[in-house]
């Protein structure tokens, strides 16, 4: 429904966290990564080929020459030494989907390694989606473990010399008095079961605010800061991807959003700053706008093995 003046009403941006808790590290790693997979789907959202263009017929035949066979037993248990014989066997030739993967990074201007590990990532997403006869994919995905290393990054030792966890937890201290009885308690003929129900889940939940207080105390001394939020919800994430990968200059994204364009680039290089992602050069004034990168950074290619990275690095 249009306004008064004619333009389409504005609706207020809803904001978006990033990061799954309520708590991330210091450094941000936890909401770039977050972040980064916000860009992932407005990329999609903006030019559906950034999907479709990487995970083809020719692209899956490709990742199936790398990947052993999914069903294990094909392959026995040793599903290392089968993957590093068949890297071994197409490196470098027609068949490495690493060369094609590559491809697709220059081709909408994803230079950076973090991109092409979505990249592999989503192609691994695709075979199995394939082989198990599974729905097509919707979106590009980062790989599951380098998202849950950058969650726990940082995570000071406090038992068991474990880095990654935080101690257990546990409210069952606070339920029992000093002899070891449980302060939990009904009887039936002095009180009814409706209000003991009500006063014991008071009790419990008094005893799991207390223990969520004490880990909350822990994680921030152990110097977490409060989950960034995006007041202005997706927009960003969405101006960056139609100035990087659908091409679009400031000012005609700041036109269709009604924004100042210095607004719109401001915008554009904080968010790429904040996913850590080289901005593709600007067009020149009065010149066409081109439509694939002749020049510009270039991603180190992409790692053939995706675990043990070091997210910190990315």
């Amino acid at each position: 429904m249009a306004s008064i003046s004619g333009h389409p009403p504005r609706c207020a941006a809803v904001p978006l966290r990033l990061g799954p808790g309520d708590y991330v590290d210091p450094d941000g790693h936890a909401a770039a990564w977050t972040a980064r997979q916000h860009f992932l789907d407005a990329a999609i959202d903006v030019q559906p080929d950034t999907l479709t263009s990487l995970v083809t017929r020719r692209a899956l035949a490709l990742a199936a020459q790398l990947f052993p066979p999914l069903i294990k037993h094909q392959v026995g248990d040793d599903w290392d030494a089968e993957y590093l014989r068949r890297v071994e066997r197409i490196k470098g030739t027609d068949l490495d989907p690493l060369t094609y993967v590559n491809a697709w990074m220059d081709r909408w201007r994803l230079w950076q390694t973090w991109c092409g590990f979505a990249a592999m990532n989503t192609l691994w997403d695709g075979l199995y989606a394939v082989a198990r006869g599974g729905p097509p994919l919707t979106r590009l995905r980062l790989p599951d473990d380098l998202v849950d290393d950058a969650l726990t990054l940082g995570r000071t030792a406090l038992i068991h010399g474990d880095q990654r966890y935080m101690p257990p937890f546990d409210v069952w201290p606070a339920l029992f008095d000093e002899t070891g009885d449980s302060v939990l308690s009904w009887e039936p003929r002095r009180e009814p079961r409706a209000v003991a129900r009500r006063r014991l889940a008071n009790q419990m939940l008094t005893a799991l605010d207390e223990e969520m207080d004490r880990i909350e105390a822990q994680a921030r001394a152990a110097g977490d800061v409060p989950t960034p939020v995006k007041t202005t919800g997706r927009s960003h994430f969405v101006w960056l991807a139609r100035y990087q990968v659908k091409g679009e200059t400031y000012a005609e994204i700041a036109r269709s959003v009604r924004k100042h364009p210095q607004t719109v680039k401001d915008a554009v290089r904080e968010t790429a700053e904040t996913i850590v992602l080289d901005l593709r050069d600007p067009d020149p004034p009065g010149r066409p706008r081109r439509s694939r990168p002749t020049d510009g950074p270039r991603c180190v290619r992409v790692e053939r093995r995706i675990a043990r990275v070091d997210v910190s690095a990315l």
